[in-house]
């Protein structure tokens, strides 16, 4: 019980922690909307304008198998912390018990 009772509590932690990040964040730090607005929309950059680019920088890449998530958007959070907690051999079987025992 525990276990579960650590992992409740992690998930809530982390949803506390990411809202009062985003709080601080435009209060503290450097955010878009704290900046005004330009004058004129520069043009778009097409892709055949980046070709040189790549002739001058290195640019990395990684294929891999598995599901992406968007920890950016809360939902997307949310998804990777419920999935991983299912996965996770020590926590996986309670918390699966868990979410079944939740009212829907």
């Amino acid at each position: 019980m525990q276990v579960l009772e650590l992992i409740i509590f992690a998930g809530l932690a982390a949803i506390v922690l990411y809202q009062l990040y985003s709080v601080l964040g435009r209060r503290v730090g450097r955010q878009p909307e704290d900046q005004p607005a330009p004058e004129a929309a520069p043009t778009p950059i097409r892709v055949g304008d980046r070709t040189g680019l790549a002739a001058e920088e290195a640019v990395y890449a990684y294929a891999f198998d598995g599901r992406r998530y968007d920890c950016g958007s809360k939902l997307g959070y949310l998804e990777a912390t419920v999935d991983f907690g299912l996965k996770h051999p020590e926590t996986g079987a309670g918390f699966a018990r868990f979410l079944a025992q939740r009212d829907h």
